[in-house]
């Protein structure tokens, strides 16, 4: 297959949260809140947009290789907003050896959601299957651990470390390099977790004495964070659990319990008590998809409302990414509160 067979007209690529397309000149100011963001500039090979114009400069580039039907970047769009949240592409390939590599940016305030795993299998799938495809590598700096997780996520093996391989920003810099065959990636679709989001019984005890298994290794992940250990939910026995009268929902992969969340409603009102996934399931997105289904179970309501460690940094972005505000603060303990948000609807 030739280049100009893709790229000639760059296909529009869609996953659960992302639209993958050509960029526009709309998406300058896009581009430009994170390409002037030190950051996102850190491991990439271009530097820091300091005007505008240098993201208009660089998206009339862009443009310019989908005319002439050279190898360009998908912008990456965010469903939930419309915004472009980055850029990915292969960065190289060689249709003679039916190899590529996979190159990819995000904003910063999108990172640890497992977006550009999505994207990145987006394109990985595309690649074995529309571009004959044998081979697909990544690479990223040594100390880029964000990026390397990425790679693992999306099923690529490491395969060593490529000393001094890229100078950039007047360094040489040692480059991880991760790759994955054709047929490994056919094997892990066939393999794919089987994910599932039900209402559970909280009152049956044995599954109550599941959720508090993850309740409590979840929990004190944020106690640690806000470095106080009094929090109710650690606290909380498998009876308590069980007369709390809170609506629960499970998530499941290959029927076993990963996360849950908890709620009341009343008087229009969603009141969400506990959020909670187990710390070996960080970074998959299980927290968002538990807050999508209570949203989509409670569509009637008019708000919902949720409280959290002020000092939790980690659920105050989740939350405030997911389109709550904050409605106040209250004092528990010496150098102890909660924050809590309120997100009404509409928003």
């Amino acid at each position: 297959m030739k280049i100009e067979e893709i790229y000639g007209d760059l296909p529009t690529l869609e996953t659960d949260r992302l639209i993958l397309r050509k960029m526009t000149m709309e998406d300058a100011e896009d581009l430009f809140a994170y390409g002037s963001n030190e950051e996102a500039a850190k491991y990439v090979t271009w530097d820091v947009h300091k005007t505008i114009e240098d993201s208009r400069n660089f998206i009339d580039f862009v443009l310019n290789q989908y005319e002439n039907k050279k190898v360009a970047p998908w912008a990456i769009e965010y469903k939930e907003n419309g915004r472009m949240i980055g850029t990915i592409d292969f960065v190289w390939w060689q249709p003679r050896h039916n190899s590529a590599e996979i190159g990819y940016v995000i904003a910063p305030a999108y990172w640890g959601r497992g977006i550009a795993t999505e994207a990145a299998l987006a394109i990985i799938a595309f690649g074995f299957k529309n571009m004959d495809l044998v081979r697909i590598q990544a690479k990223c700096f040594v100390d880029n651990i964000g990026s390397a997780r990425v790679m693992e996520k999306a099923g690529m093996s490491f395969e060593g470390i490529n000393r001094k391989a890229m100078y950039i920003k007047g360094k040489h810099h040692d480059l991880k390099t991760y790759s994955i065959l054709k047929e490994e990636f056919i094997l892990l679709q066939k393999r794919k977790v089987k994910m599932e989001i039900r209402q559970i019984d909280i009152t049956d005890k044995e599954t109550a004495r599941e959720v508090l298994g993850i309740q409590l290794p979840s929990y004190k992940v944020e106690a640690a964070l806000i470095d106080f250990y009094g929090i109710p939910p650690l606290k909380d026995t498998v009876e308590t659990l069980m007369e709390c009268g809170e609506t629960f929902l499970g998530y499941y992969e290959n029927g076993i319990l990963c996360g849950a969340i908890s709620f009341k409603a009343e008087n229009g009102v969603v009141d969400i008590h506990r959020l909670m996934v187990h710390p070996n399931h960080f970074r998959k997105g299980i927290a968002r998809r538990l807050l999508r289904e209570v949203e989509k179970a409670t569509e009637s309501a008019a708000a919902m409302i949720v409280s959290t460690g002020s000092k939790n940094s980690p659920a105050i972005r989740f939350y405030e990414t997911n389109g709550f505000r904050k409605a106040g603060e209250e004092r528990l303990a010496e150098g102890v509160s909660i924050t809590h948000f309120e997100k009404r609807k509409g928003n």
